[in-house]
């Protein structure tokens, strides 16, 4: 029992301060401050989603992607664009992983950096604190912006293109010297209330005919000019802007996360709170375990969803299909 209660009051009291209107310096019994840290647990965790747009990374630091299938549909053989630019700081050579279904050729300040041709799934494995891919080219960035254009084809079952900078796999270092950033902000005559939406300009679809139109000239292959329209494979196409998509996410967060957000920490309080029910005996404590599991389980296909779908990796929380941190718990199956 003693050692349980430590673990209960170390899990508690580092779990969040109880404000700065509470004055607990005359409290003597420590059960009694660790339920006033449970109660603020209780009161501030709301354990809902909220609806919000997809949050807009700058930092090519990290996996990004543009889903043509989202944006221009499935069903036919086509072929599209998505045009983007990376700034350096200084004259630089980076490294890029990307993934890619069907053919994709990749030009980097007009020079073709990437191509691979014919039909393919696509590959990514989506380990616990990397995204691998199997494909990787090395580009030459000089002081400034950089246009970064990519072609991709689709024969009509799956339509997406994702770049990274090589995984560390969870490991932190300080790159943010020489960075870069990625996104629209730079292109001449794109408002910034865009730019602030997406980092990607896209058009297509293009036709694909016999499976040829990867190595077909089009027309954003020449020029970039914004107000005209071109011929695409059903209808004039122009230049537009990826689907935005809408997700689902948890409450006001802090940097760090949430109290409900899915991790080790959270899980470890939520079974603190339940020995917290138990030595109280007060159910309301057991109740806040039972809420935390039942939201995550509740949410696993929602997540699924967003993260497989949406490809929006970060989104939401990872489901109990991974069962570290989740609790032991009768009342639903966790």
């Amino acid at each position: 029992m003693k050692n349980r209660f430590i673990s209960l009051l170390l899990i508690l009291v580092t779990s969040g301060s109880l404000g700065a209107q509470q004055n607990v310096s005359g409290l003597s019994d420590p059960l009694e401050v660790i339920k006033l840290i449970g109660d603020k647990l209780i009161r501030d965790t709301p354990f809902q989603y909220r609806l919000t747009t997809t949050v807009n990374d700058s930092k090519f630091n990290g996996l990004h992607f543009v889903d043509f299938g989202r944006t221009f549909g499935l069903k036919q053989s086509a072929v599209a664009f998505a045009l983007t630019k990376l700034t350096v700081r200084r004259d630089t050579s980076l490294t890029i992983q990307t993934a890619h279904n069907d053919g994709c050729k990749i030009w980097v300040n007009g020079n073709l950096v990437y191509e691979k041709h014919g039909k393919q799934k696509l590959d990514v494995r989506f380990e616990e604190r990397s995204v691998e891919m199997a494909e990787q080219f090395t580009v030459h960035l000089k002081k400034g912006d950089n246009s970064l254009l990519v072609k991709s084809e689709t024969y009509g079952s799956e339509w997406i293109v994702f770049l990274q900078p090589p995984s560390l796999k969870g490991a932190v270092f300080d790159n943010s010297s020489n960075e870069p950033v990625i996104g629209i902000q730079s292109l001449p005559n794109v408002d910034q209330k865009i730019a602030a939406l997406t980092n990607w300009l896209v058009i297509g679809p293009f036709a694909n005919p016999e499976g040829k139109g990867i190595d077909i000239q089009y027309a954003p292959e020449k020029e970039l000019i914004f107000g005209k329209m071109y011929e695409g494979a059903d209808c004039p196409v122009t230049w537009t802007i990826p689907k935005i998509e809408i997700l689902g996410d948890v409450i006001d967060p802090l940097p760090w996360g949430t109290n409900y957000t899915w991790n080790y920490h959270n899980g470890g309080v939520a079974w603190a709170m339940q020995q917290l029910a138990e030595v109280t005996e007060d159910k309301k404590y057991n109740q806040y375990a039972t809420d935390f599991c039942n939201f995550h389980l509740n949410g696993a296909a929602f997540v699924d969803y967003q993260v497989k779908t949406l490809r929006a990796v970060n989104s939401g929380r990872n489901p109990c299909s991974k069962t570290v941190g989740c609790i032991k718990n009768t009342s639903t199956g966790c």
